[in-house]
C-alpha cells in the first residue's frame, strides 16, 4: 500500500491517518476504533458478497448457454440468482464484459458503398416495373 494519508471522521471526530504513522492510529478513541473496525468488517464482507454474486451469476449464465446452445431461453431449473450488492469494481469488470459480448454479437454497419449499391438496384427494378407495365 501506498503512504498517503487519510482523513476520517467517525463518530464526529476527523482523524488524520497513516499506516506508516503509528502515532496517528493511536490517536483513535476506543469507541471510534470499535465503530471504525466494524465498518470496515462490513465493507470485507460486501465485497466478499459482490464477488460471490458475480461468480453465480456466471455460473448461470455458462449453465444457460451449454443448456441452449441455440439462444433459447435459459433452462427452468436454474437457480435464481440472488440480488446483492455489488462493489463498483465488480459492477465494471461485469460491465465491461457485457459490452464485450454485446459487440460481438452485433451485426457489422454498411458501409456506403453497399447501401448505395442498394438503392441502385431498388431504382432499377423500379424503372423496369414502370416501364414493362
Amino acid at each position: 500500500m501506498s503512504d498517503a494519508t487519510m482523513t476520517l471522521v467517525v463518530n464526529g471526530n476527523a482523524y488524520k491517518l497513516s499506516a506508516t504513522d503509528p502515532d496517528s492510529l493511536k490517536a483513535i478513541t476506543p469507541n471510534d476504533r470499535k465503530a471504525l473496525l466494524a465498518l470496515l468488517e462490513a465493507l470485507k464482507r460486501s465485497d466478499q458478497a459482490a464477488g460471490r454474486a458475480l461468480e453465480q451469476a456466471v455460473a448461470v449464465a455458462h449453465q444457460a448457454q451449454a443448456a441452449s446452445p441455440t439462444g433459447a431461453a435459459p433452462a427452468q431449473n436454474a437457480e435464481p440468482v440472488k440480488a446483492e450488492r455489488m462493489g463498483s469494481g465488480d459492477v465494471d469488470a461485469l460491465m465491461a464484459r457485457l459490452i464485450a459480448e454485446d459487440q460481438q454479437s452485433r451485426k457489422p454497419v454498411p458501409n456506403q458503398r453497399s447501401v448505395m449499391k442498394g438503392f441502385a438496384v431498388i431504382a432499377v427494378v423500379v424503372l423496369l416495373m414502370v416501364i414493362i407495365f
